[in-house]
């Protein structure tokens, strides 16, 4: 038997504050989303849908489900769907993704799953209603890197097409080597054979409605591949809008000028022109020069353009800006499920629907799952610990573990006084704020210094527990601390966490922007740099998993400051060593830890040692705020703390 366990978003250090209030607190963000979700309001945005959703519509989304389905058998379920879009007091719960390669990542399947119970959950609430589950095929995109591999262990498997335009439109040719790699895999377990083999049809688009089918069908999920002859129509008003006023572009920058005014950073970037013209084999951005429109090789005035959409309105594909207009235009749907990143985007978009005057639908944000195997399970009860700390960092997990296996631990406080200054003095040589500056130039304890600061009273009335506090924010925040994980490590709670790291920014304002940039510059670069110009790599900085790009943006502003420690010390090594080879020194230097250097001293050097090293590693590297070294003597390195 599986057991399950729910564990509240706000409990676990993954999510920031603006990322709760979209799945806790709507209601706030007004400006921004429609109806809150609850499914007490689903019976507010059905009154406000009904509205817009016309029967002929309906009758026109059923027929085209109905031919899409023709060929496909085990139907049942699905096509007593189609048959209630046609009834008025139907409507769909939607979501939507890539056609990756047999899904791509879980939370593919995870978002199906979740538009599944939903309906069900809901049609126990609203027995007056049906709801039905919609999965929006995403076959229009050209991106086709994005969609033609799977990764499965530690194993790449690519798809070799060969082919350009939208993906929905590829032939299907190769795929079986991909199958046939797939099967090898699983030691080519019969049982897999009917799940590889579903996904194939004339195109990609048909093959991966079949293959869905294949899995969902049972339960009653509509696949629903939008890049239909018969559906375009629908779209022709807000296409030719967007060709005459490039509204689009408008609404999202207006949106985006408010998202910023309360540090909220906008996910998708807009373009004037949010649609592409798909002919043959090609998916062309249509851009605009001057009066005349660029669709590829072909220029068009708008007269011209404004007839072509009339007489081929399947040839316009919307982009990201768009796309979630044309879905709320040919569904009468009610709720929309996606990840974080979706969430975001879509909460630059409401002025596109008002714009248009079509309700913009509920946000949801879709489930996460953590599965824990039986080995792992195993391990957790061994090591004592809880599924909640599974999302604590390696460092809190540690600093447990040895309270619990030493009832007496050995008072660091002599070790943690020397620990490393230079992180915290290269976070203010690069940020440049005046605050910091003053206080290392002073050579003022940094920390009582920024406890000072931030609990408004002197430096002499600093308690110890106020410079502990300050001490794991000055750490913690170029590691990218939350509140949730700053309570962790001190004896705050949350809400004095999150207050003592908003004072903390507003005592230090240009740290936040330096923050921002090193990140924005990532996004743009897809690395960052040490102050000697050696590049951290960021491959997940713009992913579309809000865990993995996260912890992009984190290693962003966190690796120049660490990169850039390592570079200053490795610098003062180099010259240390030269200093001791020309000079013949007795002494040896034997390691480095972190931003200290442990030398085996010979007894008549000691004196001159002590003023060389120091000499050496003050000035490696010079940077606005001097580089302190204390030195400690002893006959082993805790002593010498």
């Amino acid at each position: 038997m599986i057991e399950t366990k729910a564990i509240p978003r706000n409990e676990l250090p993954l999510f920031s504050p603006e990322e709760l209030d979209l799945i806790y607190n709507q209601i706030e963000l007004k400006d921004f989303i429609g109806i809150p979700f609850s499914a007490a309001n689903i019976k507010k945005q059905i009154e406000l849908k009904k509205e817009s959703f016309n029967e002929s519509k309906r009758i026109n989304l059923a027929h085209t489900l109905e031919e899409n389905y023709s060929g496909i058998d085990h139907k049942n379920e699905v096509l007593k769907n189609i048959k209630l879009l046609k009834e008025k007091n139907t409507y769909t719960i939607t979501t939507g993704h890539q056609v990756c390669l047999y899904g791509g990542p879980l939370y593919f399947f995870i978002k199906i799953l979740h538009v599944i119970k939903l309906c069900n959950t809901l049609k126990e609430q609203y027995p007056k209603y049906h709801f039905v589950p919609v999965f929006w095929m995403a076959s229009e995109d050209h991106d086709s890197l994005e969609i033609e591999s799977l990764k499965l262990f530690n194993k790449t498997l690519t798809w070799k097409h060969e082919q350009t335009g939208a993906v929905g439109h590829f032939n299907t040719k190769n795929l079986s080597v991909v199958k046939d790699e797939l099967s090898e895999l699983f030691n080519g377990k019969s049982e897999l054979h009917a799940y590889l083999n579903a996904l194939q049809g004339g195109n990609y688009g048909v093959a991966f409605r079949n293959w869905l089918h294949y899995i969902f069908g049972d339960k009653g999920l509509i696949v629903l591949d939008a890049n239909q002859v018969i559906l375009k129509p629908e779209m022709k008003p807000y296409f030719s809008k967007e060709l005459k006023e490039e509204f689009s572009n408008q609404c999202i920058e207006e949106t985006n000028t408010k998202l910023r005014s309360i540090n909220r950073r906008p996910q998708i970037h807009s373009r004037p022109i949010n649609l592409f013209y798909m002919h043959e084999a090609s998916r062309t951005r249509i851009t605009k020069e001057g009066e005349l429109f660029k669709l590829g090789q072909e220029t068009l005035n708008e007269d011209e353009i404004l007839k072509l959409l009339d007489s081929n309105p399947e040839r316009f594909s919307p982009n990201v800006a768009l796309r979630p207009l044309y879905q709320e235009v040919i569904l009468p749907n009610l709720c929309y499920i996606g990840g974080m990143a979706e969430l975001k985007y879509w909460s630059q978009l409401k002025n596109i629907f008002t714009s248009c005057a079509i309700p913009y639908p509920m946000l949801k944000m879709r489930a996460n799952i953590l599965w824990i195997d039986k080995a792992s399970s195993k391990l957790m009860r061994q090591l004592d610990l809880t599924t909640n700390e599974l999302f604590e960092s390696i460092a809190i997990l540690e600093k447990k573990a040895v309270k619990k296996e030493d009832p007496n631990p050995i008072n660091k406080n002599a070790l943690d006084n020397h620990l490393s200054s230079i992180k915290q003095i290269y976070t203010d040589a690069i940020s440049k704020d005046e605050g910091m500056l003053y206080a290392f130039r002073k050579n003022e304890d940094i920390h009582s210094a920024t406890a000072a600061k931030v609990f408004n009273v002197s430096l002499e009335e600093v308690t110890r527990e106020q410079r502990s506090n300050a001490k794991t924010v000055n750490f913690g925040i170029i590691y990218g601390v939350s509140a949730f994980g700053l309570s962790q490590q001190t004896d705050l709670n949350r809400a004095e966490s999150k207050e003592l790291i908003e004072t903390y920014y507003k005592t230090y304002p240009k740290l936040r922007s330096y923050i921002q940039n090193q990140v924005d510059f990532a996004r743009e670069n897809g690395y960052v740099s040490t102050v000697l110009g050696r590049r951290r790599y960021l491959k997940d900085i713009n992913s579309q998993n809000a865990i993995v790009r996260g912890a992009a943006e984190r290693n962003a502003v966190n690796a120049p400051i660490q990169g850039s420690a390592a570079d200053i010390i490795k610098l003062a090594m180099i010259s240390i060593q030269k200093e001791l080879k020309n000079k013949k020194w007795k002494s040896k230097m034997l390691l480095q830890v972190h931003d200290e250097l442990v030398f085996d001293v010979h007894k008549t050097e000691l004196d001159a040692l002590k003023i060389m090293v120091k000499t050496k590693m003050e000035n490696a590297f010079i940077i606005d705020v001097p580089l302190v070294v204390d030195i400690g003597v002893g006959t082993n390195w805790l002593e010498a703390h």
